[in-house]
């Protein structure tokens, strides 16, 4: 068991922090005396097990942050195609589809995929995508 002054030396939280988190119920010393007041913390391998199952938390969100911005940098770096230079066939297996067809500009299309992911619920999931219908597509027979 640890004194105050060590606990906070050892998690590098201050004193009056932690007599705070006291206060509001979060970090409870194992025992007080009762006849000085002298809080003796909680064990410091309790602290920090909770501590690291807060830490693993974050990384789980901030990785998932990263995951969507690095998509976001891999999008915007493609070239932009020009005439049939980019256009390819892909099969791919069979998926689940959820869309949208609506006719507007192209860089109005980022507010219709949050309603759309939102109607797909748990389904949800990969990279959104895109397909362009212009005026001068025309579909070459297999």
């Amino acid at each position: 068991m640890l004194t105050i002054g060590e606990f906070s030396a050892s998690t590098r939280l201050t004193v009056k922090a932690l007599r705070m988190y006291h206060d509001e119920g979060i970090i409870v010393p194992e025992r007080t005396d009762p006849a000085t007041g002298y809080r003796y913390d909680v064990d410091l391998g309790i602290f920090l097990k909770k501590r690291l199952e807060a830490v693993d938390g974050e990384l789980v969100r901030m990785r998932a942050v990263r995951d969507r911005i690095a998509v976001h940098f891999q999008t915007e770096k493609e070239p932009h195609m020009t005439g049939t230079a980019g256009i390819k066939d892909t099969v791919i297996p069979q998926t689940i589809v959820c869309s949208i067809r609506y006719k507007r500009r192209y860089d109005e299309m980022g507010t219709y995929f949050a309603p759309l992911f939102k109607k797909a619920g748990r389904y949800g999931s990969g990279p959104a995508m895109a397909f362009y219908h212009d005026p001068e597509y025309r579909r070459v027979p297999a």
